[in-house]
């Protein structure tokens, strides 16, 4: 899709075009909802964030300034979505309902087993982290923010957000393994 023809669905938009609406959804869905996953303990619910986040572009785009990268701006919406719904569950304590497992040695196997998963089964795994640890995970490991900037983002302690990494990461290994012994 050209500028030109993005700025007028965009323009289409700002008048509450449905069929404009429709195209910008149709083109950027696929990312958005990418994003969103990568937040999301499910599908479903990364479907209903990225929907979210489409309603929130929808009815903001006085704030988007013309002749900007406005998939960055979408995506940026998408991202401060997912980290709106979690933001409260990050807060709450994190109940360990499993028996506290050592793994701060990672074998030559795991990271063998962890190689030969496609980034599907490795997203599958991620969803099965706590929100307080599957987005700090992705807002360090995927998209590169420091400690400072993520603790900022989430109103939280820097040794809040290096702790649930540092657990996300533990649970990641016992996930990987758990995963290769029902294989």
């Amino acid at each position: 899709m050209s500028n030109q023809q993005l700025d007028k669905l965009i323009q289409g938009c700002r008048h509450n075009d449905p069929t404009s609406q429709r195209a910008v959804y149709e083109q950027f869905y696929t990312v958005v909802y990418g994003i969103c996953l990568r937040y999301a303990g499910s599908s479903e619910e990364a479907r209903e964030l990225a929907n979210d986040a489409f309603f929130k572009a929808f009815t903001r785009l006085d704030h988007f300034e013309a002749g900007t990268n406005f998939g960055g701006w979408l995506y940026t919406i998408a991202r401060r979505t997912a980290l709106d719904r979690y933001r409260v569950a990050i807060k709450q304590p994190t109940i360990e309902r499993e028996a506290a497992m050592d793994f701060e040695q990672a074998t030559h196997e795991e990271y063998r087993l962890l190689d030969r998963m496609d980034a599907e089964e490795k997203l599958r795994l991620v969803q099965h982290l706590p929100p307080a640890y599957r987005t700090v995970f992705n807002l360090y490991v995927v998209e590169e923010y420091s400690h400072e900037e993520i603790a900022a983002m989430l109103d939280v302690s820097v040794g809040t957000s290096k702790s649930n990494l540092a657990k996300a990461r533990q649970r990641l290994k016992a996930l990987v393994a758990q995963h290769y012994h029902k294989v």
